[in-house]
């Protein structure tokens, strides 16, 4: 039987001093290292997922208690990734998703080895 192939990844690079970005700073301005650490989980399930997750309030409360979050503060710190542009705030009120080009460009360089990379052309910036 053969292997079912691979979408997400299991590790995604992550900029040492992704903490000194002045998006980051205004999420840990409103939010503290909660905040940072919200961001952090969201693209660790993004790149679970591919270069984007579909986002919903069922998702936002799933996501939350899963991992300890209060349901407002995920949300706050999603709206204000949105308004920064840490997220395409286009791309999420067209299809509800969350994405990036710097997300999309790190998932495409981390899949450039595999035959087969589903990418859907509406989705990408």
């Amino acid at each position: 039987m053969a292997r079912p192939k691979k979408v997400g990844l299991d590790y995604f690079p992550m900029d040492v001093d992704m903490d000194q970005d002045d998006k980051i700073y205004l999420v840990k301005a409103d939010h503290g290292w909660e905040g940072f650490s919200i961001v952090v989980k969201l693209l660790m399930e993004i790149y679970k997922e591919s270069y984007y997750i579909e986002w919903d309030g069922r998702k936002a409360k799933i996501f939350s208690r899963k991992n300890l979050f209060d349901l407002e503060t995920v949300n706050d710190v999603i709206n204000l990734c949105l308004e920064e542009g840490m997220f395409d705030i286009n791309l999420f009120k067209q299809y509800g998703i969350l994405t990036s080009k710097g997300i999309q460009t790190r998932y495409l360089e981390a899949t450039t080895r595999r035959k087969n990379v589903l990418i859907y052309k509406e989705f990408l910036l």
